[in-house]
């Protein structure tokens, strides 16, 4: 996990986590410790072509088009969003989802050296977490005062 302890290099840390993270085949765990370092990761993401996804279907189909691929969750995630990221991780390139409202299979097969998944949830709401963090790779606190940790 990075050090960070002052804010003084925000960006630049939150730059080499994600250099670091770009060459991983996980998904990552961002963890925002205030709503404004909440702004400022979404902000920095952005900037690095990261494209937010809204729920589980756009999750799958941007990384089924290799695009790198963010969700901010606020809420428990659902069963197809831990499924997607389990997948992501263990299954290299594979993943199937139930999709609950047609009963129907979708397969995506994604080059996870391209297309990445990173999760972002804010420390206040982070007790739901707690199921992602055995199952992401790299994670990070960003901090309020908007250091990296």
């Amino acid at each position: 996990m990075l050090q960070q302890e002052n804010g003084d290099n925000t960006e630049s840390m939150i730059d080499e986590f994600l250099s670091a993270f770009l060459c991983q085949t996980e998904a990552g765990l961002f963890i925002a410790e205030s709503h404004e370092a909440l702004s400022h990761l979404i902000t920095v993401l952005k900037t690095n072509n990261f494209r937010f996804a809204s729920d589980w279907k756009d999750i799958f189909e941007r990384l089924n088009k290799g695009e790198r691929v963010s969700v901010v969750l606020s809420e428990a995630p659902s069963k197809q969003i831990l499924d997607i990221v389990r997948q992501y991780n263990d299954r290299q390139g594979m993943i199937q989802i139930l999709n609950r409202e047609t009963l129907d299979y979708s397969s995506a097969h994604i080059d996870v050296n391209v297309a990445k998944l990173l999760i972002i949830v804010s420390a206040s709401e982070q007790s739901f977490a707690g199921g992602l963090l055995s199952t992401v790779g790299m994670i990070a606190r960003v901090g309020s005062n908007g250091g990296v940790s």
